[in-house]
């Protein structure tokens, strides 16, 4: 595959970009981990399975859903790749799914960041953590430029999926054109046969009226 014109679809550009930020928040939401899991003891926080298990299910769906949404943006590139050189309709379909999939996951894993900030905005209080903004100041930059990131590419990710669509509805108009536009078949042969069947059985009623004279 040529990446110098791989790299001239701006579908595909799209798609790049949206990867790339989505590694970027991988490695925020490693930061974001390693501080809750590890500065928020120094403020006073009590470890708890009640908080916990919440965190870490809600974390664990965070990292699978964003690695999923990540692989499908990738996948995507394929398609978008392939119908520029030689449209078909499997490129086609897979165009407007896989980033339509991407957008699915994406969404859970923005769903999941916002039920960790839940866990530590209103729920970490009844564990040692105090009601001040020394650990505000830098737990909430890193949830906000996440959450930004993360909302960012959902948006970038409808981009390649319209497209797709577009392309899909306008071929679909096409096709019902063309099918209006097709002349109904003339019915000649069938009018042949008929004059044939007349001629014959004109001459079959000559003869017996030949044969009724002798």
């Amino acid at each position: 595959m040529d990446i110098k014109r791989l790299l001239k679809d701006r579908f595909v550009e799209v798609l790049i970009f949206a990867f790339i930020l989505n590694v970027i928040c991988l490695v925020l939401i490693r930061q974001l981990n390693m501080f809750v899991h590890g500065e928020l003891y120094n403020y006073g926080l009590v470890f708890s399975v009640e908080w916990a298990h919440d965190f870490q299910s809600n974390n664990m769906m965070l990292w699978v859903f964003l690695e999923g949404a990540s692989a499908l943006i990738i996948l995507s590139i394929i398609p978008h790749s392939q119908y520029s050189i030689k449209p078909s309709k499997t490129s086609k379909w897979l165009g407007f799914l896989l980033p339509t999939l991407a957008l699915i996951y994406q969404s859970i894993s923005i769903w999941a960041l916002t039920q960790m900030n839940d866990i530590v905005y209103n729920r970490l209080y009844d564990f040692g953590i105090p009601p001040n903004f020394d650990w505000r100041i830098t737990y909430s930059p890193l949830s906000s430029t996440l959450l930004a990131l993360m909302l960012i590419v959902l948006i970038v990710l409808i981009i390649p999926a319209i497209r797709t669509l577009e392309i899909i509805e306008i071929e679909i108009v096409k096709e019902e054109e063309e099918i209006s536009e097709k002349p109904e078949p003339k019915k000649v042969k069938s009018k042949k046969r008929s004059s044939k069947k007349k001629s014959v059985s004109k001459k079959s009623s000559n003869k017996s009226t030949s044969k009724k004279k002798s």
